[in-house]
């Protein structure tokens, strides 16, 4: 989708749960950065925070900004500023006020989570796949719900991510290897049978006969849903 990104240290801060699982997903499984999220400003003195090691900071501005772009404009002062990216609620018209402070980019939230990614690259001088963009297959806020209410690990959301990206085929371990982990499958190494077991209990319990994860006979794996023929899992 971009460029090599793995490495890259990125922050959020906002007061808001509800707004952080998705973008956690967006960063950590897609983006590949590590991520952190805080409720204010006042924890990065208190947690010792270096903001000059980070690659992004997302500011989310409530409706009423309550110190955030004051806090935004203070960044300008880092010898190696990150890039600022403010996300505004709709009733909330700071976006002209965010620029001033120094913002690199405001985004009205919520946003749909392939917009922000671009948005994000761009800003960071990478090169966008644009094919990726336009297949029309992007579905990373149903990806992102699945994660976060089954509860799944960094990992386990990755391999449900290829997954989801090829519903109803069977997915070999040797391309699962290559995807989660950048290099070919090792006969005997049962990492990925042990996360795909976890995952299937997890979805059972929160999702019943709706989503599943079929183990195929030395072959991969595949997602299924209600919509979907089981086929000859196990």
């Amino acid at each position: 989708m971009f460029d090599q990104q793995r490495g890259m240290l990125s922050l959020l801060v906002t007061r808001d749960p509800a707004l952080a699982h998705p973008l956690k997903y967006l960063f950590l499984v897609i983006l590949k950065h590590r991520f952190e999220t805080i409720s204010s400003f006042q924890k990065i003195s208190e947690l010792e925070i270096d903001l000059s090691t980070k690659s992004v900071v997302l500011v989310h501005v409530p409706r009423e900004c309550d110190g955030e772009i004051q806090a935004v404009d203070r960044l300008k002062s880092l010898d190696k500023k990150p890039v600022i990216i403010v996300l505004r609620e709709r009733e909330n018209n700071c976006g002209i006020d965010a620029f001033l402070a120094g913002a690199d980019d405001v985004v009205q939230w919520p946003c749909p989570l392939e917009e922000l990614a671009a948005r994000v690259g761009v800003r960071l001088g990478h090169v966008l796949d644009r094919e990726h963009f336009r297949n029309g297959k992007v579905q990373w806020e149903t990806e992102a719900y699945i994660s976060e209410r089954a509860q799944l690990t960094t990992v386990e959301a990755e391999i449900l991510r290829v997954l989801y990206s090829r519903q109803g085929e069977i997915v070999s371990r040797d391309e699962m290897s290559h995807a989660i982990d950048g290099r070919p499958w090792q006969y005997g190494d049962r990492k990925f049978d042990v996360h795909v077991g976890r995952i299937r209990k997890k979805f059972s319990r929160e999702f019943g006969p709706e989503i599943s994860v079929a183990t195929v006979r030395s072959s991969g794996y595949r997602l299924l849903t209600v919509n979907q023929d089981g086929g000859d899992g196990s």
